[in-house]
């Protein structure tokens, strides 16, 4: 398999959206009678043969499988949206090609960015799951608040990544450890390019949240998030 494109799959067809097809058709011109790879974004894939019939495309399944996750527990990163929406994007692409299962978006009280456009990004997600040929697609989200993530999300191991002084910061290596959370969901809050400010600090600690730190240096909002995804890859995927 060197190509995976999206699809529903019923157990005769491939139902593939039109601008995927447009894709197929008009820009890799692949050819009628050709066999390519879809999945549906959960695991399952199947081999499919495409035939052309005017404008008309159906895809035949030839075989299905489903590809179960091969490590567990599953990442989920929080991550404030940055002023300048390229470094979101690129953030979102390369945390999908290193496995990262959810991303919520999180607007703060020092959040330069309040709109993102949630179906732009998911396509771009899923742009970068076809290209790293992973059958599983990240589910995306946003939070506007940080109460309102905490009212949300009260399960898994949380830990909040900030540049406060704090003698409870833990190495990001000792928090992502396959040991220690067993199969609960990790998730890890990395800040906006201003920090999260002193109350959401004082919250996450009322949260009983783990406080993190990335070492000495201070990385951009993008560079963390990037960083966590590809310190959880080498922890959890690869084992």
């Amino acid at each position: 398999m060197n190509r995976l494109f999206y699809g529903e799959i019923t157990p005769n067809a491939a139902v593939i959206p039109e601008e995927e097809m447009h894709h197929i058709r008009q820009v890799l011109r692949i050819k009628d009678g050709a066999e390519e790879y879809v999945t549906n974004g959960k695991g399952d894939i199947a081999k499919v043969r495409l035939e052309f019939i005017g404008k008309k495309t159906i895809a035949h399944v030839i075989e299905r499988n489903f590809v179960e996750k091969s490590f567990s527990p599953n990442l989920h990163l929080v991550f404030v949206p940055t002023k300048n929406l390229d470094r979101t994007e690129f953030f979102l692409e390369k945390s999908t090609e290193l496995d990262v299962s959810k991303i919520t978006f999180l607007f703060t009280q020092n959040s330069e960015r309040k709109i993102i456009n949630i179906e732009k990004l998911q396509k771009r997600s899923i742009a970068a799951s076809k290209q790293s040929l992973n059958p599983y697609f990240v589910e995306i989200s946003e939070c506007k608040s940080l109460v309102e993530f905490s009212n949300l999300y009260s399960n898994g191991i949380i830990g909040m990544a900030h540049c406060a002084e704090s003698d409870k910061k833990i190495p990001i290596s000792d928090f992502i450890s396959k040991e220690k959370h067993a199969e609960k969901e990790i998730i890890i809050l990395i800040g906006p390019e201003g920090d999260f400010s002193h109350e959401e600090i004082e919250l996450a600690r009322e949260k009983n949240w783990e406080e993190i730190t990335f070492g000495e240096r201070r990385l951009r909002t993008d560079t963390a998030g990037i960083f966590a995804a590809a310190i959880f890859y080498q922890k959890i995927s690869l084992l």
